[in-house]
């Protein structure tokens, strides 16, 4: 949130505070703190391959591509499934660094280790993109090793989804474009 790096723990100010707060506060180190983090990430992750695995749907996936001011690359790959209850979930599967210049094999090599590192290749059901050279180019590779696994439906025909909102995005004319959204808006509340 403040962007502090895990050294703030050790902060002697940080320290008087919490020993202010509570006589019997126990200062833990920043090597402590990055251990404990480590491990909540290890079991959630865990608990979310389960989750994943025990669903008997299929899996729809979305993600999302942006580079920060920095010029630093990252990927938010997110999974939509329908659980036992009949409750329709998401999760972000993972959300970590892809360096710019995104291509297509880059982001199918990615994107496949993430699915079989989370173990539900075999449950994908489709993707959906927005209309990207890029991302067409992804699917086609995408689609290539998912279908060497004989994973997919129908040999993946039904797999790219498009973006409905960013096609809509693309075609409608900005005042045309607000006027769609509060008509749409209208209808659906």
């Amino acid at each position: 949130m403040h962007n502090l790096p895990l050294l703030f723990v050790g902060y002697s100010g940080i320290k008087e505070v919490f020993t202010y707060l509570c006589d019997y506060a126990i200062s833990i180190s920043r090597n402590t703190t990055r251990s404990d983090i480590l491990k909540l990430h290890k079991r959630e992750k865990a608990k979310l391959k389960l989750l994943l695995n025990e669903t008997p749907s299929r899996i729809y996936l979305t993600y999302d591509l942006w580079t920060s001011v920095t010029t630093n690359g990252f990927i938010c790959l997110t999974p939509h499934f329908v659980d036992k209850a009949w409750d329709l979930q998401k999760r972000v599967l993972s959300f970590s660094s892809m360096p710019p210049l995104h291509n297509g094999v880059w982001l199918s090599e990615k994107v496949y280790a993430l699915i079989s590192d989370s173990g539900i290749k075999s449950k994908l059901f489709s993707i959906s993109l927005d209309n990207s050279f890029v991302n067409d180019k992804f699917v086609d590779f995408l689609k290539l090793q998912l279908n060497v696994r004989k994973t997919l439906i129908n040999k993946g025909q039904f797999f790219h989804i498009r973006c409905n909102a960013h096609c809509g995005y693309i075609i409608l004319p900005v005042k045309v474009r607000y006027t769609y959204v509060r008509v749409f808006v209208n209808f659906f509340l």
